[in-house]
């Protein structure tokens, strides 16, 4: 959200994805480390699938829903180490309109765990039982990114592609 508005000139940019556009949906599993490498692993073995078994689909994009997409993450964890913030800015993230229960299930297995029950043995845990005492909520999100950038999710494609909007809205959020 910026303050003033921005007038685009149609003639400049071209919608994505398109009408007949389809989209992978990825599921984070919990059997392999979460790493980049796995992560790219994953979904190049589902293009690979739906390109044969559904060759007529046009697929542009992949999006996910989990806990790790959490916009409050940020506040949480740091966002400069650890494959959690490394993969999440490999794309482009939004919450969604999910309770922190499903946040706990998926953390804690307990979707009425209280703030102060949290246990706190790992950095993960004691960010998120500090950031609930403080007052925050916290939800689910979702990633999106398009395939074509698959191969460059290291360098911040979308990040690094508007960089003095991004440094504006991370100055505005201080």
């Amino acid at each position: 959200v910026l303050k003033d508005i921005v007038r685009l000139d149609k003639n400049e940019w071209s919608p994505l994805p398109k009408k007949d556009d389809w989209f992978l949906e990825f599921h984070v599993s919990s059997r392999n480390p979460y790493t980049i490498e796995n992560f790219q692993a994953s979904i190049r073995k589902g293009i690979r699938f739906f390109k044969k078994y559904y060759p007529e689909r046009n697929f542009v994009a992949a999006r996910g829903f989990s806990w790790l997409f959490s916009p409050q993450l940020k506040y949480i964890i740091d966002e400069n180490k650890g494959n959690i913030s490394r993969i999440k800015k490999c794309g482009y993230t939004v919450p969604t309109a999910t309770g922190e229960g499903n946040v706990f299930n998926f953390i804690f297995h307990n979707v009425n765990i209280k703030p102060e029950e949290i246990p706190e043995t790992t950095s993960l845990y004691r960010g998120i039982k500090k950031f609930l005492l403080s007052g925050g909520r916290i939800n689910c999100g979702e990633m999106m990114f398009f395939l074509d950038d698959l191969d460059n999710m290291m360098d911040n494609v979308y990040e690094s592609s508007f960089p003095d909007i991004i440094n504006k809205l991370k100055n505005d959020a201080q």
